[in-house]
C-alpha cells in the first residue's frame, strides 16, 4: 500500500496524510493488548504512538481507531468463549493507552477545537466529495495503465484518487475473501474495507463522473460531530 495510487497522488499536496509510517506499529501494539500480562506497559507504548501521530495527522489515526474498534469488536464477540478473559485483558490494557493519551492530548486538543482560528465541520463543497464508484476498477493517472483524462473524470482533483484500484485488485481482494473465508479474521477485515469503501463514496453515489442522486453510507454520517470534520 506504500505505493497505491492514493499515496502518490496525495503525496503532491498533504504530506501528513501520506506519512503512515506509525499506522503499522498502532495495529500491532494494539493487538497485543490482548495478550495478559504487563497491562501498563503495553498501555504506554501504545500511548505514544498514538500521541505520535496525534502531532503528525488527526484524520489519519482516526480512520485507523474506526477501523481498529470495528476489528476487535467482532474478533471479540468470535474468541469470547475459546479465550475466555481476553477481553477484560484488552480493555485493561485500552484503558491505560486511553487514559495518558488523552491526559497528553488534552490541552493541543482543546486548542484545535476550542482556540483561535478553531473552526467546526467542512465547506458544503468538502462536504460533499466522495469516490467515485467507477474509479475503484479505474487505474491512477500516474499508473501505467492509467491517463489523466480517465483519471480527471472519476477524481475531484490529482490530488484525490483514492480509489483507484483497479480489476487486478478488485478481483484479487475477492477471490482472497473468498478463499479464506473460514478465517473470521478475514471475514472481519474484508467487512471493514467494505464499510470504509461505502462510506468513501460519499453523501450521494457518482457512477463514471455520473450523478446517480442514490444516497450513500456517508449521507447518514457526514454531519454527526468529528465525522462532520
Amino acid at each position: 500500500a506504500t505505493f497505491a495510487p492514493s499515496m502518490i497522488s496525495h503525496a503532491g499536496g498533504h504530506p501528513n496524510i501520506v506519512s503512515q509510517f506509525l499506522v503499522p506499529l498502532i495495529i500491532w501494539r494494539t493487538l497485543v493488548l490482548r495478550r495478559p500480562g504487563r497491562a501498563v506497559r503495553n498501555g504506554l507504548l501504545l500511548a505514544g504512538l498514538l500521541i505520535w501521530q496525534a502531532f503528525i495527522n488527526l484524520e489519519i489515526l482516526f480512520m485507523t481507531a474506526v477501523g481498529l474498534g470495528i476489528f476487535c469488536l467482532v474478533m471479540a464477540i468470535a474468541r469470547r468463549r475459546s479465550v475466555p478473559g481476553e477481553i477484560k485483558t484488552f480493555l485493561r490494557g485500552l484503558g491505560v493507552a486511553g487514559s495518558v493519551t488523552l491526559a497528553v492530548l488534552a490541552y493541543p486538543l482543546c486548542v484545535q477545537f476550542l482556540g483561535p482560528q478553531s473552526y467546526h465541520g467542512l465547506p458544503e463543497f468538502v462536504r460533499y466529495f466522495g469516490a467515485d464508484l467507477g474509479s475503484f476498477t479505474a487505474y491512477a493517472q500516474r499508473s501505467v495503465a492509467g491517463n489523466s483524462i480517465t483519471a480527471g473524470r472519476l477524481a475531484q482533483n490529482a490530488a484525490e484518487e483514492n480509489a483507484f484500484f483497479g480489476w487486478g485488485l478488485v478481483i484479487l481482494f475477492f477471490g482472497l475473501v473468498a478463499w479464506m473465508r473460514r478465517s473470521v479474521a478475514v471475514v472481519a477485515l474484508a467487512s471493514v474495507a467494505l464499510f470504509f469503501a461505502a462510506m468513501s463514496l460519499g453523501p450521494r453515489i457518482r457512477l463514471n463522473g455520473v450523478d446517480t442522486d442514490v444516497p450513500g453510507l456517508w449521507s447518514l454520517l457526514h454531519s454527526v460531530p468529528i465525522l462532520n470534520s
